[in-house]
């Protein structure tokens, strides 16, 4: 089944755009993206956690194949280039093409989707308290529980973003 709150080719041209412009794309998105979160695939996760390595810990200005395959054997994400699958996805990352005037609109895109994938989530906790409503509770009991979920949910988006706004 598809997933309609995921962008692969967005993720895809944002990783694309990182690899070909180096330190100056990453800087422009950095404050978007959350590499642990914001990637719905794994593989694109481990791919942004090298870059993120390569040039806030190395200090790289520019990507290139063979850091990243160093840096992905040091972060124990040499997956990325063993299984056939992945490693055509990782190339397809290396030559892609993708304008970097676009980038900061294509993360943005990938981390508006992540939000909706994490909203979704937290609203499904609170169907499972809404199927355990047996008609004793109050109408405002009910209806909290649907705004208890949206405000918790705003408060843990509010401390895991900090200034970041993906409002872009």
């Amino acid at each position: 089944m598809e997933d309609k709150l995921v962008d692969y080719a967005a993720e895809r041209a944002v990783l694309t755009g990182i690899y070909s412009y180096g330190e100056s794309a990453y800087l422009d998105v950095a404050d978007i993206i959350q590499q642990n979160t914001t990637f719905h695939l794994d593989i694109n996760q481990a791919i942004y956690k090298c870059f993120e390595h390569l040039i806030e810990k190395r200090e790289c200005k520019t990507l290139d194949q063979s850091s990243l395959m160093s840096a992905a054997n040091e972060l124990g994400l040499s997956f990325i280039f063993e299984k056939p699958d992945d490693l055509a996805h990782t190339r397809s990352i290396l030559t892609g093409q993708v304008r970097q005037e676009n980038l900061r609109y294509l993360a943005a895109r990938v981390r508006k989707l992540n939000v909706a994938r994490l909203l979704k989530d937290q609203l499904s906790f609170a169907i499972t308290d809404i199927e355990k409503v047996d008609g004793s509770e109050s109408v405002d009991r009910i209806i909290s529980i649907a705004e208890n979920a949206v405000f918790d949910f705003s408060s843990l988006l509010n401390r895991s973003e900090g200034d970041a706004d993906p409002k872009l």
